[in-house]
């Protein structure tokens, strides 16, 4: 694995072990994503990154529970999409 596929592993590891402190107080559009919160501090809009990595492997497997799996599952599921695609870059994911 590239090192940036690397860090989209860890990313996403790390924010599907969080799934259950990030929630919806309220019904959103787009009910699946989940909202980056707005903030004016630099340290905390690179975890907007993060959200971003973890919605766009959610908006690719539309069709899959991707939020509902446990973590054994997730990671094996996460590692060979990331083995199958050579991520160069984090925007090469994030334009797939």
């Amino acid at each position: 694995m590239t090192l940036s596929s690397i860090y989209i592993f860890q990313t996403l590891i790390h924010i599907h072990k969080n799934l259950l402190w990030i929630n919806h107080n309220y019904d959103p559009r787009n009910a699946k994503s989940i909202i980056p919160l707005r903030s004016r501090l630099r340290m905390t809009q690179m975890n907007r990154v993060n959200i971003h990595i973890y919605n766009k492997l959610d908006s690719l497997f539309k069709n899959m529970h991707i939020k509902d799996m446990i973590l054994n599952a997730f990671k094996v599921f996460s590692k060979k999409f990331l083995l199958q695609h050579c991520f160069y870059t984090i925007d090469d994911y994030l334009n797939l």
